[in-house]
């Protein structure tokens, strides 16, 4: 019963050992991701206010033959021709 006891102060310890208060790199969180992605913006002014209108002026045609190139050559991965054979412990 006493080891019982001891185990259990000895968890609740640990336990309040992780629940301090946040540091300094936990206020900075995020930020360099959020730096990079505002810095692929080609224009901050376009990006606040975008023009609701649709875009006009492609080619109907070309879209689609850009967009079956993508969907052929891009979203299917090269099958892999050499296996990797791993030997662990032999």
């Amino acid at each position: 019963m006493r080891l019982i006891n001891i185990l259990l102060l000895i968890s609740l310890a640990a336990l309040t050992a992780c629940a301090g208060a946040p540091s300094r790199l936990d206020n900075n969180f995020g930020d360099s991701v959020r730096s990079m992605v505002y810095n692929q913006i080609a224009d901050p002014a376009v990006a606040a206010n975008p023009d609701p209108a649709p875009v006009e002026g492609f080619d109907g045609e070309k879209g689609e033959v850009v967009l079956h190139e993508y969907q052929d050559n891009v979203t299917k991965p090269e099958q892999i021709s050499n296996e990797i054979h791993l030997n662990i412990g032999r």
